[in-house]
Formats: C-alpha cells, sequence, structure tokens
C-alpha cells in the first residue's frame, strides 16, 4: 500500500505505558504504523501496512505524552512499524518528546546506518540511541534490546555517551530475565521486547491450553 504522509498527523499502532522490555527503566513506548522493509520472520506484520485507520492528530500524540510524563518515565522507545518511512512525523514526534523534556529517546530501525546518517542526520540529531539494521531471522542473538546478531545500537547524544561510557551497549547480552513483556487484555494480548527463538511459539501454546483462540 502506499505511504500516508499528512501534514497534522501520523500513523501509530499504539502508545503504552510503562513498558519495561525496550531499554533500561520504565518507558513510554510508541509503535508507528506502516513498514516497507518486510523483514522476513518479522513478529510484527500487522504494524505493516500503512492502514489510515491508524491516523491520528498531533494533538493526541501530544496530549497522550504529557498524560504518561505524570509517570517520570526513563525514556522514550520508538518503534513501529518503521518510524523512517514516515520521517516527518517522526521528527514532529521527536520534537514533541523534547518539548515534554523527556530524557533517553531511543529509537528502533530496519536500516542501515549509512542510510540514515545520509538521508536523515537531522533526525539522529534529535535520537539518543538508535538500533539500526534489518531483523535477519537467521542470525540470532542474546545482545540486549536485538532480535538478530547484525543490528547495531548507536549512542548518538552526548549525555548518552557519557552515561554509558562504561559500559559497551552494542556488545552487552541479556540476563536471565525474559526478554518479553506481555499485556493481556479483555480480548487480546500485546507482547512488547525482542523474544528469543521459540518463545512466541511457547506463548501460543499456553493460550491455547487456557482456551485461547489464536489467529
Amino acid at each position: 500500500m502506499k505511504k500516508i504522509q499528512t501534514r497534522d498527523k501520523v500513523l501509530i499502532n499504539r502508545i503504552h505505558y510503562p513498558v519495561k522490555a525496550l531499554g533500561f527503566g520504565n518507558r513510554i513506548g510508541i509503535w508507528f504504523q506502516g513498514c516497507t522493509i518486510h523483514c522476513k520472520g518479522c513478529m510484527s506484520k500487522y504494524t505493516w501496512a500503512f492502514d489510515s485507520k491508524y491516523a491520528v492528530s498531533y494533538k493526541e500524540v501530544f496530549n497522550k505524552l504529557f498524560e504518561y510524563s505524570e509517570y517520570k518515565p526513563y525514556g522514550i522507545t520508538i518503534s513501529g512499524g518503521e518510524p523512517f518511512d514516515q520521517p516527518e512525523s517522526l521528527l514532529k514526534i521527536l520534537e514533541i518528546c523534547s518539548e515534554l523534556k523527556f530524557d533517553e529517546i531511543m529509537v528502533y530501525s530496519g536500516y542501515k546506518f549509512d542510510y540514515l546518517s545520509q538521508k536523515y542526520s537531522n533526525i539522529l540529531d534529535m535520537i539518543d540511541l538508535l538500533i539500526s539494521e534489518p531483523f535477519i531471522e537467521s542470525l540470532p542473538t542474546n545482545k540486549i534490546w536485538r532480535g538478530s546478531d547484525n543490528q547495531k545500537i548507536h549512542l548518538l547524544s552526548n549525555q548518552t555517551k557519557e552515561r554509558y561510557k562504561r559500559r559497551n551497549l552494542d556488545s552487552e547480552t541479556c540476563d536471565d530475565r525474559l526478554p518479553i513483556q506481555i499485556e493481556v487484555s479483555s480480548n487480546s494480548i500485546f507482547v512488547m521486547g525482542i523474544p528469543r527463538r521459540g518463545d512466541l511459539k511457547k506463548v501460543r501454546q499456553i493460550m491455547r491450553k487456557k482456551g485461547a483462540k489464536i489467529w
């Protein structure tokens, strides 16, 4: 489907707090709707379509982030979908985050870092941590916050470089904690984080045993 880019709206699948599995601390998660990269084995295919039913105004985004700011989140994590497939909207969202004085903005992208550096340097200037490169199903990893071993963590801001100067986040691995977070509503579940190979299959098996219907 053709990309949708409007002046006053952005395609957002979900804004959620707290997110505990995509970065340090309790964070606000923003999932963009729409992706053209389509990595094989992606767990979030439901975010691929550029569907106008997900269009929300920037005012709505501001109000939701302002509401969550009351909880003093550690930071913001922006994922998708592919945020850089809506570059103007991503920039606007980052400006809202800056206006609300959120700390440690972390963004996921399936694009290569060199491409982003050449085309969107102005956006990268507003990001603290970037996780780049496409998900490759055949390259499993136990590195924090990543689904495949080729993906890289980039510390982009001076404050983040100073904060983590004694750690090599790009090589840091997961501990024994389950790297996913599951939220249950009345008729659905939402999985956040980076599941290890086989984790989603286990979740489906548990749900089927509980009598849930899986699509």
